[in-house]
């Protein structure tokens, strides 16, 4: 199952606001498979609870406002995660957890994108905008 909320930027006298505020609590959720929240104006740490969500094969928050360290207990989310985009959160923080890079070393996390600000030695690509 996916959600895709992606682009919901709003701005302006709109009554609808967006997306803002804290990512949603999806931990529950566990026969997701695609989670796309970027291009919001999510803000505060990334939530551990993603990591429960063992039938996640893309996690794409970037552009947004998060911050905060990246959870290592992502990591155990196993072979299905293949692609994980955090690029475009400056407040979001290094080192990248081993347990990630672990998925990427095996070859299951094709695409691991974060700001290249983020200590990470096994990402396959940085965005410095």
């Amino acid at each position: 199952e996916e959600l895709g909320l992606a682009y919901n930027k709003v701005v302006g006298d709109n009554k609808f606001p967006g997306f803002e505020g804290d990512l949603p609590n999806l931990g529950g959720l566990r026969s997701l498979s695609v989670v796309r929240l970027h291009s919001n104006s999510f803000e505060g740490e990334l939530d551990a609870n993603y990591g429960a969500l063992l039938s996640l094969s893309e996690l794409r928050l970037e552009d947004n406002n998060l911050e905060g360290p990246i959870p290592a207990f992502w990591g155990f989310v196993g072979a299905s995660l293949e692609e994980l985009t955090l690029f475009q959160n400056p407040g979001i923080t290094g080192p990248m957890p081993a347990e990630i890079c672990t998925l990427v070393e095996s070859g299951s996390l094709d695409r691991l994108v974060v700001d290249c600000t983020v200590e990470c030695t096994c990402c396959t690509d940085c965005f410095d905008g």
